[in-house]
């Protein structure tokens, strides 16, 4: 009961009546909304109503149009096939991504993204619909899969005290995000959704209980910590075009009212075992909604880490519940758009084609007499700019 009350205080989520079919919804005029997306949280939905102000996107600019989505489709599949790649910045994987962008995202988002490709007039306009999904929403969301996001530091976790000094206190930053790994962990009994080993922290308050698995678990932003921003904080340069794309692909995820300042809500957020939550945020796992409300389906791509089979459950669904009456369950619209966005970049190549990219600037910062210029001019600088700036020059 405590927990069917909680999800009318903060996640407003009502049973569900048989779902509505993708063509079912198109045919009675409905917009063709993910299945299982929920009303949004209490503090989220205040927030949905300034989205527009952050994104630059009126209302209405992730509405579908009125032209049959069979017809929609075939025009935009025939637009990709007909490019002519012409050493364009990365364009060799331009028709794969964008195929997987039409196929694979949810109705209303595969709608929003056709209609741009379709509207296309040249390849130039084409590669620059491809180029901005790359930069602003595929390289980031991927580049912020290799930082953690919540590594919680030791002096996070003790009490203040009043009489530190204060520039010894922890930043807002570090503080939100103790906030969130503790709800996180509250809401998760402690534990890791996935495995079920516990926070080694709480296995310690109890007593060590020699049957009971324990490890390091961290707070796991479903959406990525880094599309985040706090009040007191000036908000990056390209906060606002990374939420265009993630919301133009994605409109749920605005209804929902997920922005940066509520880049920390606990519907974001999942309690996970440190080596599950790397492989998650570099999605290569992902939660398959299934017809059951919270109940997903545990997918994994080719290069899951094959050392973590063993921790993840021999059925392999997971449910996803709350000890906790008061704080939210992960959001299915955000794991919805987690798994989604797994797919593509699984599916198109482009999650192991942007590591590449990302890990050949890494490698070259790290070589010896990185950062010099020899005196001799021998010095292979476009080396430097393919690597540091692949996703805006063509490579030769």
């Amino acid at each position: 009961m405590a927990d069917r009350k909680g999800k009318r205080r903060l996640s407003n989520i009502t049973p569900n009546p048989p779902p509505v079919t993708r063509r079912s919804r198109r045919l009675m005029g409905q917009s063709p909304n993910t299945p299982g997306e929920e009303e949004p949280p209490q503090p989220l939905r205040a927030a949905s109503r300034e989205m527009s102000t952050i994104s630059g996107l009126s209302a209405v600019s992730t509405q579908p149009g009125q032209e049959p989505w069979a017809e929609l489709k075939q025009r935009a599949k025939a637009r990709i096939t007909s490019y002519k790649p012409a050493r364009r910045a990365n364009d060799d994987k331009l028709q794969d991504c964008l195929r997987c962008f039409i196929d694979i995202l949810p109705a209303d988002g595969q709608e929003s993204i056709a209609r741009d490709i379709a509207d296309c007039q040249t390849d130039e306009d084409l590669w620059r619909v491809y180029h901005n999904l790359l930069t602003g929403l595929l390289l980031p969301i991927k580049a912020a899969s290799r930082t953690p996001s919540v590594t919680l530091y030791p002096h996070t976790r003790r009490q203040r005290n009043a009489d530190i000094v204060a520039s010894t206190f922890p930043d807002e930053s570090e503080l939100r995000v103790e906030r969130f790994r503790k709800a996180c962990l509250e809401r998760d009994s402690q534990r890791c959704v996935i495995s079920g080993v516990m926070d080694i922290e709480h296995w310690e308050k109890i007593g060590f209980p020699r049957d009971i698995e324990s490890g390091h678990v961290e707070g796991a932003h479903i959406i990525p910590f880094s599309f985040g921003s706090w009040e007191g904080k000036t908000l990056p340069d390209d906060a606002g075009p990374k939420w265009e794309v993630l919301v133009r692909c994605f409109p749920a995820v605005r209804r929902l009212g997920m922005r940066p300042e509520t880049i920390n809500d606990p519907c974001n957020g999942l309690t996970m075992f440190s080596p599950l939550h790397m492989e998650f945020g570099s999605f290569q796992m992902a939660f398959k909604e299934t017809d059951t409300p919270h109940r997903y389906l545990l997918k994994t791509y080719r290069r899951f880490s094959t050392s973590l089979f063993k921790h993840i459950p021999q059925s392999p669904f997971v449910e996803l519940t709350s000890t906790t009456g008061d704080t939210a369950r992960p959001s299915p619209v955000l794991l919805n758009c987690h798994f989604y966005l797994a797919e593509i970049l699984n599916v198109s190549g482009m999650s192991e084609y942007i590591e590449e990219k990302i890990q050949d600037w890494e490698s070259l910062k790290l070589a010896p007499g990185a950062g010099q210029l020899r005196a001799d001019g021998s010095t292979d600088v476009s080396r430097y700019l393919q690597a540091g700036l692949w996703s805006l020059v063509s490579v030769s």
